[in-house]
């Protein structure tokens, strides 16, 4: 038997593909909702690249609207599962509705505790909840929401290759004062970021080179001697997460060198599959010492890949996911 799963995502957002991927691999028919309608939403009302803060600009009308359009798509399609990935627009009451035509509802929850004014509020009406923050999993199940730990994952490349190499040390993501910090510490060396373009207005704004779409971020990290990690670091919230950039960097056969958290090196084997680092003199340290050993970067680059490729894929983690619901 096929089982058919309503699958609640923006059209934009970077899940989409790769988990989709993974359900038609484990033999479910997917049925995608836009929960955000970004072609309507961006030119009516100016959509950001902060969902949450452009969510907050839409009327309640519309957000009840698209609650409407939701529980319509549920109607029609009889899905077995209806899966989200965080859900921003996700009203309770829909949740408790798709409840009642006794179809289990699933958040895979991609954030941290940064947002726990949400969570308080939406996590309690879902059957089953996932986060892929070991902090915030612990913190929910304490106050009585029964949290599974699942991390992000990646998508391998099938085979992996040592490319020729353009840039030294390379950073993809978007702008934090913690990471200004980190990386004004590299600025002798052949360092280059992308990102969002506030960038721009940084004291490493002569570092930036523009945004990047995903396979172009691949491919950066392909020609890379060092793709470096630091974690966004704000402020009061535990750093025990393993972010995506992990797991896409590994997964295209590229060197990490990545700021130490305990989640992340139990996922990564230390010195052998991923390097760490736990304060701005040590990624130095190491910045310099790898740079200069090629061999050894690219055995962990490769130890790295094949972690991935063998047990961080989407297919692994929407297999464990349903292997918990049952």
């Amino acid at each position: 038997m096929t089982y058919k799963i309503l699958f609640a995502i923006p059209q934009q957002a970077r899940f989409l593909s790769p988990i989709s991927r993974a359900l038609d691999e484990l033999n479910y028919h997917v049925v995608h909702f836009d929960y955000l309608k970004p072609d309507f939403i961006s030119s009516g009302l100016g959509m950001s690249k902060n969902i949450l803060s452009s969510i907050r600009q839409m009327s309640n009308l519309y957000i009840n609207w698209i609650n409407d359009q939701l529980l319509l798509k549920i109607k029609q399609t009889h899905p077995h599962y209806f899966l989200t990935i965080k859900g921003e627009t996700i009203l309770p009451s829909t949740i408790k509705a798709i409840n009642s035509l006794g179809i289990p509802t699933i958040n895979w929850f991609p954030d941290n505790i940064g947002l726990w004014n949400f969570l308080i509020t939406t996590a309690p009406y879902y059957q089953y909840y996932f986060s892929v923050c070991k902090h915030l999993t612990q913190v929910l199940n304490k106050i009585g929401r029964k949290t599974i730990y699942l991390p992000v994952a990646g998508e391998a490349d099938t085979n992996f290759k040592v490319n020729y190499k353009n840039f030294d040390v390379v950073f993809v993501g978007h702008k934090t004062q913690r990471r200004i910090k980190y990386f004004s510490a590299l600025k002798d060396y052949n360092f280059s970021l992308w990102g969002y373009s506030n960038w721009k207005n940084s004291p490493l704004m002569h570092f930036y080179n523009g945004e990047l779409d995903q396979q172009q971020m691949k491919q950066v990290f392909r020609k890379s001697k060092i793709v470096i990690n630091v974690s966004t670091g704000e402020e009061g919230i535990p750093v025990v997460i393993a972010n995506l950039r992990n797991f896409e960097s590994t997964g295209v056969g590229a060197f990490v060198l990545s700021e130490y958290n305990v989640a992340l090196s139990q996922l990564f084997t230390e010195n052998i599959e991923m390097v760490y680092f736990k304060s701005i003199v040590e990624m130095i340290s190491k910045v310099d010492y790898f740079l200069k050993h090629e061999d050894l970067r690219n055995r962990i680059a490769y130890s790295g890949w094949l972690k991935t490729k063998n047990h961080h894929t989407y297919h692994d983690r929407i297999k464990k996911m349903f292997h918990y619901i049952g």
